[in-house]
């Protein structure tokens, strides 16, 4: 496994905590089944975006460039699929004048709309 790799398990766990610490994971002591699957969801969620996210700067910023090309044995799983969604924000910005940190901040958002969609119908499992 790749230090990078590693790396983006490592935010994708520290969000899981981060979401404890603040008070937004739910206990499923005292909530009702439907209401706990939910709030996982949505919490494995929040924390594969930022993982994907924190891979995507790695790999845009040019920290990835020895260990390519990229697949699930040294990137996070579907990796490729999030790394399309961003490519097609940047296309779709692309001469609109933005500064570099504004287009892959929009590139961004598109992957995880698109990563949102898969989530929300089970895809990504």
């Amino acid at each position: 496994m790749s230090n990078a790799k590693l790396a983006s398990y490592f935010v994708h766990e520290m969000t899981h905590v981060r979401q404890q610490k603040l008070g937004k994971s739910v206990d499923v002591s005292n909530s009702d089944s439907d209401e706990f699957i939910k709030a996982n969801v949505n919490e494995e969620f929040i924390a594969t975006a930022f993982q994907m996210q924190f891979f995507v700067r790695l790999d845009v910023g040019g920290y990835l460039n020895s260990i390519k090309p990229l697949t699930d044995k040294n990137a996070p799983p579907r990796y490729d699929q999030y790394k399309s969604a961003y490519n097609a924000g940047v296309t779709k910005m692309a001469g609109k004048g933005f500064d570099e940190e504004k287009l892959i901040t929009a590139a961004l958002g598109n992957a995880i709309s698109c990563l949102k969609y898969l989530f929300l119908r089970a895809a990504w499992v």
